[in-house]
């Protein structure tokens, strides 16, 4: 096997991989974006989270429930307009 050939194996794996995640992209900057700005009010405004014994339980544990209605929302409205991803 030629090195052309090994780059051209390589590069068609970049892009299947990439065809593969384009439907989740919403997913992944969605919860990447959601979970740092968490992140972040915890760590400068930590009184406030850390209010009572069980707040930062309700906390980390009802916003991101929010987080998954909102997400499932999204998906129905994506299947709803006919964009189907790799697993439905």
């Amino acid at each position: 096997m030629t090195k052309e050939d090994q780059i051209n194996i390589i590069n068609s794996t970049i892009n299947k991989a990439r065809e593969n995640l384009r439907p989740l992209s919403f997913n992944l900057i969605f919860w990447g974006v959601m979970i740092n700005l968490m992140s972040a009010f915890h760590y400068f405004f930590e009184p406030i989270v850390e209010y009572s014994k069980y707040s930062v339980l309700l906390y980390w544990t009802i916003i991101p429930i929010l987080g998954m209605v909102y997400d499932n929302m999204e998906y129905q409205k994506r299947n709803q307009k006919g964009i189907r991803n790799s697993f439905g």
